[in-house]
């Protein structure tokens, strides 16, 4: 599948905005959306309904200040290498 729209939004805290985010991204058709200062704490991913979430570690001790990730659309899910 051919990539399209690939963007980058500095946020300042993704937590509390998710919803917000991801109906963003699906009204302007974005396929890859690189996040930074997410601010969300821990390591891993979130399946939402037309995005997968894969966000990176802020140290659990720390206020979470910075922090990035990355939204993926479903159609490019077989694509995500662990």
């Amino acid at each position: 599948a051919k990539v399209g729209h690939i963007i980058a939004w500095n946020i300042r805290s993704f937590n509390n905005k998710d919803q917000e985010v991801m109906q963003e991204l699906n009204e302007h058709k974005i396929d890859i959306c690189a996040i930074q200062e997410s601010r969300i704490k821990g390591k891993g991913k979130k399946q939402y309904s037309n995005y997968v979430l894969i966000y990176s570690e802020v140290e659990r001790q720390m206020s979470a200040k910075e922090g990035v990730a990355l939204t993926v659309h479903n159609t490019y899910n077989n694509n995500i290498l662990e």
